[in-house]
């Protein structure tokens, strides 16, 4: 009987390391939800889908490690290192794993316990299910902008700068292989760990259906994050609507996002689900996906780059407290690699 250990902080990933249980038959797995580096919405989500038996019955042990360094009151992280505990030696005491299937390469968190469970197996395989378009980018590159994020810091003594440096330099995966529901045309070879790419494309898990040629609307927490006002994004958004008038258009809401349902025109369909949403695209027949500055451009981009996906491109007028004209140059160079259009925020006036 194979076991495995998954160590996952989002939907896609869940995803994924369900498409990877199947794809090595390990029929002993313990699910490690990380409530770490991530907003508690998203957590809240991946709970719900695992109240679901298609998720739930792919794991004989779950368990949830909550967010370090979360709150200043000494006792609560006092309970969170309680819990690190417990769980390494629930690791360090179990059978050997086959197969260790994880998020985000680089993270401090997740590092250790991968150390932990190669250090019992040598043999166990090292999996990256990673979130969509994060595959794209290389390891290297990753360690190195949380290194500058660091050392801007480094003023300020931070009880973790230590312990990061030495995680992310002095062990590096020996080898690992990324797993992703997306395609792997575009995914490049990392300069920091030797590496391979096999695309799950079977998607077992079912969704919501949506009419046929639709256009889906991508929302973003501009108003809630200060970065717009809310009368410009409603415009905007209107404008959309109003441009598609003829079609079936769906809106589909960041999870943070409050105001939506209190401006939204009647004629546009809310998509409310606890499923991500790449995962409803990539099952259904839409025309066109709309959006801002969303991860989920990328990844329906990777996903079928066939498809019409705009990206809206702010003017700095649009903007409460505008970024550089680089950082928007570059960002719209990123999404035009993967053959997003950029358009501007009148283009659908």
């Amino acid at each position: 009987m194979k076991r495995s250990i998954s160590i996952i902080n989002t939907e896609i990933q869940l995803i994924n390391v369900i498409e990877a249980i199947h794809h090595f038959d390990c029929e002993d797995n313990y699910l490690v939800i990380g409530q770490f580096n991530i907003r508690p919405e998203r957590i809240q989500k991946i709970e719900k889908m695992m109240e679901e038996p298609s998720f739930k019955q792919h794991f004989n042990k779950i368990i949830h490690l909550p967010l370090y360094l979360s709150n200043k009151n000494p006792l609560r992280f006092i309970g969170y290192l309680l819990a690190y505990i417990k769980f390494f030696f629930l690791i360090l005491f179990s059978k050997k794993f086959d197969c260790c299937f994880f998020g985000v390469v680089t993270d401090i968190i997740v590092k250790p316990i991968v150390f932990l469970t190669q250090y019992k197996n040598p043999q166990c395989m090292l999996c990256v299910i990673d979130e969509g378009i994060r595959v794209t980018e290389d390891a290297n590159e990753r360690v190195k902008n949380a290194e500058l994020i660091t050392l801007q810091n480094k003023k300020k003594p931070k009880l973790l700068y230590g312990y990061y440096q030495a995680i992310t330099r002095k062990w590096l995966y020996p080898s690992i292989t990324y797993f992703s529901i997306f395609q792997p045309v575009l995914l490049p070879q990392d300069t920091l760990i030797p590496n391979m790419h096999v695309f799950f494309k079977s998607h077992r898990i079912s969704n919501i259906q949506l009419s046929d040629n639709a256009i889906v609307i991508v929302g973003q927490p501009f108003y809630e994050l200060h970065i717009t006002s809310l009368e410009k994004y409603q415009e905007i958004i209107c404008h959309i609507v109003n441009h598609f008038s003829s079609r079936t258009i769906y809106y589909a809401p960041h999870p943070i996002e409050t105001e939506y349902t209190k401006w939204l025109p009647q004629l546009v369909s809310i998509i409310k689900s606890f499923y991500p949403l790449e995962l409803i695209l990539i099952n259904n027949h839409i025309d066109t996906l709309i959006g801002f500055s969303s991860t989920v451009l990328f990844n329906y981009a990777t996903m079928d780059p066939q498809k019409n996906t705009y990206s809206i491109s702010l003017t700095k007028e649009d903007y409460i407290n505008p970024p550089t004209q680089d950082q928007i140059n570059l960002f719209n160079q990123k999404l035009q690699q993967f053959g997003i259009h950029i358009v501007n925020s009148s283009f659908f006036l």
